[in-house]
């Protein structure tokens, strides 16, 4: 059986093999962390959020009331 190293070739190029798969792998857990962040960010937000439409959507409620009385 060959080694590894030889079915590749160049032992510079079984780097950069590796470099390239490592940072690709980096990118992915790092996206992943950031969009597990970003959607606990937006629970929390969302919360305050809603209150606030819902003070809104009161206001709009009184004042289509009074016009309409």
């Amino acid at each position: 059986m060959e080694q590894a190293q030889d079915l590749i070739g160049n032992p510079l190029t079984l780097l950069i093999e590796r470099i390239f798969w490592l940072g690709l792998g980096c990118f992915f857990f790092l996206a992943t962390v950031k969009s597990f962040i970003n959607s606990f960010k937006d629970q929390e937000n969302q919360g305050n959020t809603s209150e606030l439409m819902e003070n809104t959507l009161k206001k709009i409620a009184r004042s289509v009331a009074q016009r309409n009385d």
